[in-house]
């Protein structure tokens, strides 16, 4: 997750780039249980990483149906690995921006 601060950074001076659906894992800890989309994407050759949540039930064939899809990621200009994956409505209007009809899909997998 990323913090009230980062989040203030990325609004000061954001790009948008898109990254890509590299893995999946599994992640349990004391009060929850979810997978974690890892994304990758590049800025000016040099890669970077951040993740996105999945709806716990999906199934192995829906989770492996993730695997490199496109999402856009905001990030700081100055800080590129001040990132955020775009992957819900939420997400779009936390920096106030217009969820796209192209990404309607991510609904059934994503939160």
């Amino acid at each position: 997750m990323f913090t009230i601060y980062e989040r203030k950074q990325i609004r000061k001076n954001s790009a948008i780039t898109i990254g890509t659906v590299v893995r999946y894992e599994y992640v349990s800890t004391k009060y929850r249980q979810f997978y974690r989309a890892c994304v990758q994407y590049s800025v000016d050759g040099k890669p970077f990483s951040g993740t996105s949540r999945l709806n716990r039930r999906l199934t192995k064939p829906q989770l492996n149906a993730v695997l490199n899809e496109k999402l856009p990621v905001i990030y700081e200009k100055g800080n590129p690995g001040n990132g955020v994956v775009l992957a819900n409505e939420e997400r779009f209007g936390n920096f106030g921006l217009m969820f796209p009809d192209s990404l309607r899909w991510t609904g059934q997998y994503f939160y």
